[in-house]
């Protein structure tokens, strides 16, 4: 629900968004900004922006942690993992888990938007993919008629 929503956005920039805050941020941490994602940011994202959903993922041990407001408190409750090991994104009617995604021609372990039926929401790779299998098969089918 935000104007311009169609627009790739790399990052969330408030002032660029005209003040409106998210309603889920997604850290990506690493060595040197984790001790800040875990630490100042989340109070600030708790106490100050009352943000609803805070997700850290750590790719370098495929770690993902998550937590949800706790309006009265104003402090974060952990999000717990569902059967899958995927954590809930409610205010995105999704979840968030690690799968492996091809990475120099490796299986990866990423992070992924995972539908509500638990399978991950195609990349614009994976929609290609399927995409031109259908083209192919489409093919195939005039072909023979």
């Amino acid at each position: 629900d935000v104007p311009d929503g169609k627009r790739e956005r790399l990052s969330w920039v408030v002032w660029e968004e005209g003040g409106r805050l998210p309603n889920v941020v997604i850290e990506i941490v690493s060595r040197s900004t984790e001790r800040e994602d875990r630490g100042r940011k989340k109070d600030i994202y708790a106490r100050v922006w009352r943000l609803p959903e805070y997700f850290v993922f750590e790719p370098f041990t495929a770690t993902l942690e998550g937590w949800e407001l706790d309006r009265a408190t104003q402090s974060y409750i952990p999000k717990q993992p569902d059967a899958r090991g995927d954590l809930p994104a409610h205010q995105m009617n999704m979840a968030l888990g690690v799968r492996p995604l091809p990475l120099y021609g490796l299986p990866a372990p990423s992070l992924r938007w995972i539908l509500p039926d638990g399978t991950p929401l195609p990349t614009s790779e994976e929609s290609l993919e399927v995409a031109e299998a259908e083209i192919a098969r489409l093919r195939a089918e005039l072909a023979r008629r």
